[in-house]
């Protein structure tokens, strides 16, 4: 719930006049490549809340919104209502203008990233972990070894034998 709320504070803080894409209300949020999600909790925010959902696009300036939808109309009209010229389905994005804010952009360490976590063993069809000393006490084979006499050919022969014998 918390983080609805810091997606919901990063939306309703994008002034009029300005637009934000949904990877950046997510980094703005703390949640970095979760563009999606906060695309996802746009569409099903409240109508009480009043967020400004039209300053709100996808990658690049794209409307997300499928094009000759209603609702693609309404974000048209009202980007252009607070300045913003829509062409090819696109607004233009900010600029940086200052070379220092482009260097801390293209130069700023990358985020931390969370502890490579511990895979889990490989186990048998019966849950049992394959590096187990229970596998090979309780007889248990995982898929079929040289030795099986289910995968020989002779095997495979008399099974065709018998189902063919008892038609």
């Amino acid at each position: 719930m918390e983080a609805l709320q810091r997606i919901y504070s990063a939306i309703a803080a994008v002034p009029r006049g300005q637009v934000a894409t949904y990877g950046g209300i997510a980094a703005r949020a703390g949640l970095p490549g979760r563009a999606r999600w906060v695309a996802r909790t746009l569409a099903e925010a409240p109508a009480a809340l009043r967020l400004p959902w039209h300053r709100i696009v996808a990658a690049g300036g794209r409307i997300a919104l499928p094009v000759g939808s209603e609702a693609h109309a309404e974000q048209v009209r009202r980007l252009q209502r607070e300045g913003h010229v829509v062409r090819n389905n696109r607004v233009a994005l900010p600029v940086l203008e200052d070379a220092a804010e482009l260097d801390a952009l293209l130069w700023a360490p990358p985020p931390p990233t969370r502890a490579p976590t511990r895979m889990a063993a490989p186990r048998s069809p019966r849950g049992i972990p394959l590096d187990s000393p229970l596998d090979s006490s309780m007889g248990i084979s995982v898929g079929r070894s040289m030795d099986d006499p289910r995968g020989s050919p002779q095997a495979k022969a008399k099974s065709r034998k018998t189902s063919t014998g008892s038609r």
